[in-house]
């Protein structure tokens, strides 16, 4: 990919995880893909698994260069709504 389509294509995704509905799909992305527990429960095809959901919510955070403090903040206060509801 040539750097004008990559300079693009990055904006594009940090336009879209920029929005409220974006960071919510972030956070479930960060949920989902395992990205904050160890993926290995003693089932090497399930970690394998997991492996690559965690590989692409790393893929998508490099993109838009989140800033892992304030990630990890979002995710214990979105944690705790959820815990409220």
């Amino acid at each position: 990919m040539n750097f004008l389509k990559r300079a693009g294509l990055t904006k594009d995704y940090k336009d879209v995880f920029s929005t409220e509905a974006g960071q919510r799909v972030l956070m479930d992305l960060v949920r989902e893909g395992s990205f904050l527990q160890n993926t290995f429960k003693g089932d090497v095809n399930g970690m394998l698994l997991k492996e690559g959901k965690r590989n692409m919510v790393l893929y998508i955070l490099s993109i838009i260069k989140t800033d892992l403090s304030k990630l990890l903040d979002a995710y214990e206060r979105q944690s705790k709504e959820n815990e409220n509801d």
